[in-house]
């Protein structure tokens, strides 16, 4: 029987996940995933990765870099090693690392209870990070001022240095005429003098090279020698006092080591569930529920490892009363794929990743997961195609328990086919009397009728388009289907003669009742399917209509009551106006050299508030008529009929609305006397305030540029009045997303937002609900 891990191709989940980590644990954690078999265990993993599925979408990736393994490193410096400039930044790098990523997540607005108490057992190392800052530098160089001693080494090397630069440059000038053309130059780290060969015995000193031509001797002069041991003396003392310091901080390190381990796993930790996480959202994942109960409920379920464009979803349920799935359909239509789909979304559920379906699934904890899948022929152990599936089912019945998942592939091929239908059936009976789970694929026309006949098994096919002979990777449940066997041979060129031949060899094999019973029954349950179908599209059709009725009335009611603010707040400034001009009037009275045509104009004055006043007046007990002028009882709303069917009425407001309302909801009034100016009603015309989009693009912005645009478009949005909008800034690395939800969090007048659904731009886009 062949690993699961190898059948399903785990490996490849794997080789996806490991792209994602960036730490040396990580990595560790990701190629060592097995499934969790306690329950308490698997639904802390998916809580947790549940909680860096949402971080990840509100604030983006931690900001860790590579982290390595330290383990080995420490080991050493454990048995008296000293740790080199390079070891200690890397000790380094994760003390940044732990200080960077607790920084953000205790930023983190939101609830994020298991990040927030997971960096809490963070070990914060600031003695020994400042130590290592202090000695080594970003160039893992060791400062001068590492020690006092050092720097007065490093002193004495400088002086050194210039004195032996000085004695070069003396002897130079002073064996310039024998020397050739080459200049003072460098042999095995000495500074040598390249003399003409006939002249050697004249610069007493050591000589370190001969050119090939033999004609230049290359010699370091006694003086030199001098200079250069005084210098590798110093050099030496250097050496030794870097080597102290180091082993300084080596020990503290040592005194460290289990804080530091903890840390380097913690950080490790971290990345594997935000590789988990990255992968998730990648691939529009669902982090499923644990059911206590045996059940495998999966809608939309994708095989995560084909492209999804191609890739075609299918449904699958398992429960207490049906155990046992049974496939058939054509060659090539998506049986053995179906199957390989519910195991691998089982596995790497009981993995503790998330696993790609259109909503949340359930699945209960599996005790093994056994499969026979694949061609079993092994030629090494002298195993034909039978004699290896016979190996793999022993396998199996011996491994399983009543909370085992199966999947099995042609069950009973590879033989004689009656004796191969009666064995699949004689396993299909053991299994089912055992209470596993069970996914298996057949051809036989036995094995279908006895899915067809026992209760608690489903059978289920892969859809076939038949006027195109090509396969639709659909399945059906509660139809059993056809191989098509001879419609995709002649797909494929088959001689129409042989074809012919095969149907009347296939009618003279086939006369029983069984096959007749089967047949009717498909053809039952296909016209089913298509009623089905038809009845579900006018179901959508009827929930479409629904939903626009009531997205118009909703529409109408936020119209009314706009106009009737609007109306409200006119009335209210022309009493304002009313008051002001009254007071007037009465400051004006109390003259008293008031003159005559004065007095006259007063007199006008009032008798227009009397004007404006009556216009409000109802008219008592008079039949509603074309252009008459109404108001809506209980409301502010009025207008002037110019419709009337039966009860029905509609109105024309001064500002261009028309609205259809019963007549006895109406009062009939005088007409108005006075017109709201055209700039007034422009001002207050809902229709042309609502001119703003609903939604703001911001892709390709910077950050600076889109918080600027974003921040000009709320205003003009709050000035509208406008409810919620829509912010496009694209999905990408999700610099600009997280920056757009800091600046939202910080704006008083946003109620909340969100990240958009499948048809609102997804992950991709925000939508801002404003107060």
């Amino acid at each position: 029987m062949r690993d699961i891990v190898e059948t399903l191709a785990f490996h490849e989940i794997i080789k996806h996940l490991l792209l994602k980590t960036r730490t040396a644990y990580g990595k560790q954690k990701i190629a060592s995933l097995s499934p969790y078999m306690d329950a308490f265990d698997l639904k802390r993993s998916l809580d947790f990765l549940q909680e860096a599925m949402r971080f990840y979408v509100a604030y983006g990736a931690l900001p860790f870099q590579s982290s390595e393994d330290l383990r080995n490193m420490l080991d050493y410096a454990k048995k008296g090693g000293i740790l080199t400039p390079h070891e200690f930044s890397l000790l380094l790098n994760d003390m940044e690392n732990i200080e960077k990523t607790t920084s953000m997540i205790q930023k983190a607005e939101g609830e994020f209870p298991l990040l927030k108490e997971w960096i809490r057992d963070f070990h914060h190392l600031h003695h020994l990070s400042s130590a290592i800052q202090k000695v080594i530098s970003p160039m893992l160089t060791i400062y001068d001022d590492a020690s006092a001693e050092l720097r007065r080494i490093r002193l004495k090397i400088g002086k050194a240095e210039a004195d032996l630069k000085a004695q070069v440059a003396h002897m130079a000038q002073i064996y310039h005429a024998i020397m050739t053309d080459g200049g003072v130059t460098l042999r095995n780290g000495h500074y040598v003098l390249p003399i003409k060969n006939s002249e050697k015995s004249k610069v007493p000193g050591i000589v370190h090279d001969v050119s090939d031509s033999g004609f230049t001797i290359y010699i370091e002069p006694n003086p030199i020698v001098e200079q250069n041991n005084v210098l590798l003396v110093l050099r030496q003392q250097e050496e030794e006092e870097i080597k102290r310091i180091l082993l300084a901080l080596t020990k503290m390190v040592i005194d460290a080591e289990k804080e530091i381990i903890e840390n380097n796993q913690g950080i490790g930790e971290l990345d594997f569930v935000q590789a988990k996480a990255m992968e998730a959202i990648e691939t529009d994942s669902y982090v499923a529920h644990i059911s206590s109960s045996p059940c495998l409920s999966l809608k939309g379920a994708r095989h995560p490892l084909i492209d999804r464009k191609k890739v075609v979803k299918n449904d699958f349920f398992f429960d207490q009363e049906h155990r046992i799935l049974v496939l058939s359909g054509p060659n090539a239509g998506g049986k053995t794929i179906a199957m390989k789909c519910i195991g691998l979304l089982a596995y790497i559920h009981q993995c503790g990743l998330a696993i790609p379906t259109d909503e949340p699934g359930t699945l209960s904890l599996f005790d093994h997961f056994l499969c026979d899948i694949g061609d079993q022929q092994s030629v090494a152990d002298e195993l034909s195609t039978f004699s290896g599936h016979m190996e793999s089912l022993r396998n199996i019945l011996q491994q399983m328990t009543s909370h085992s998942l199966i999947l099995i592939d042609e069950i009973g091929t590879g033989t004689d086919p009656q004796e191969g239908e009666a064995f699949a059936i004689a396993i299909l009976e053991e299994i089912h009397r055992r209470g596993a789970f069970l996914a298996v694929s057949s051809h036989f026309q036995g094995v279908k009728e006895y899915a067809l006949l026992t209760d608690n098994i489903q059978i289920g096919s892969m859809r076939f388009d038949v006027e195109n002979l090509t396969p639709l990777y659909q399945l059906k449940l509660g139809i059993p289907g056809r191989s098509y066997a001879l419609d995709v041979a002649k797909r494929h060129g088959i001689p129409e003669a042989i074809l012919s031949n095969a149907k009347n060899q296939l009618d003279h094999l086939h006369q029983d009742d069984h096959k007749e019973m089967l047949q009717t029954l498909e053809k039952l349950l296909l016209e089913h399917e298509k009623q089905q179908e038809i009845l579900q599209d006018k179901l959508a059709k009827i929930e479409k209509k629904e939903q626009e009725i009531d997205q118009f009335y909703a529409q109408m009611e936020q119209k009314k009551q706009a106009m009737e603010e609007r109306f409200l707040a006119e009335k209210e400034e022309r009493l304002a106006a009313i008051d002001e001009t009254l007071s007037s009037v009465l400051s004006a009275l109390k003259e008293k050299d008031l003159k005559w045509h004065e007095a006259l104009e007063i007199k006008k004055h009032v008798e227009n508030l009397h004007e404006e006043k009556v216009e409000e007046e109802m008219i008592e007990e008079q039949e509603i008529r074309l252009d008459d002028y109404v108001k809506i009882l209980d409301s502010t709303m009025t207008g002037r009929v110019i419709r009337i069917r039966n009860q029905q009425i509609t109105l024309l407001t001064a500002e261009g609305l028309t609205i259809q309302t019963k007549k006895t909801k109406c009062q009939r009034i005088h007409p108005p006397k006075k017109k709201v100016s055209s700039s007034r009603l422009a001002k207050g015309d809902p229709t042309i305030l609502s001119s703003i989009k609903m939604e703001h693009n911001v892709i390709g912005l910077h950050v600076d540029e889109a918080l600027e645009s974003v921040s000009k478009y709320l205003d003009e949005a709050r000035l509208r009045h406008m409810k919620t909008v829509r912010i496009i800034h694209g999905s990408g690395t999700g610099a600009l997303r997280t920056a757009i939800h800091q600046y939202l969090n910080q704006q008083s007048f946003v109620e909340s937002y969100r990240l958009g659904n499948g048809n609102e731009g997804g992950v991709g886009a925000t939508v801002v609900t404003l107060k």
